[in-house]
């Protein structure tokens, strides 16, 4: 009995398997269905996303942070704050 139900659940799952394959992709069932994305791709997606937006963030708080350019504005720097920026700049520059 437990065998014809484990069966029958499979048929099932390949009834849907098939149906999803033959649709016809521009047919009005196949343009009603919405894109599939596998769920990996979407965890990355979401990942870059993420990823994207916080790195925005910070390139903003960084700017704010920045002291602004002027002649002499450097003199009033602690040495360590200027060595800070100025590694800093290097890692904009290579892109990082």
């Amino acid at each position: 009995m437990e065998a014809r139900k484990r069966v029958e659940r499979q048929m099932e799952r390949f009834k849907v398997c098939e149906k999803e394959t033959k649709t016809k992709a521009f047919s009005k069932e196949g343009l009603g269905q919405a894109t599939k994305v596998d769920p990996r791709e979407k965890a990355r997606n979401e990942a870059r996303e993420w990823i994207n937006t916080t790195v925005d963030s910070l390139n903003v708080e960084v700017g704010l942070l920045r002291p602004p350019h002027a002649p002499g504005r450097w003199a009033a720097t602690p040495p360590d704050a200027r060595a800070l920026w100025a590694g800093a700049d290097r890692g904009q520059r290579r892109g990082d």
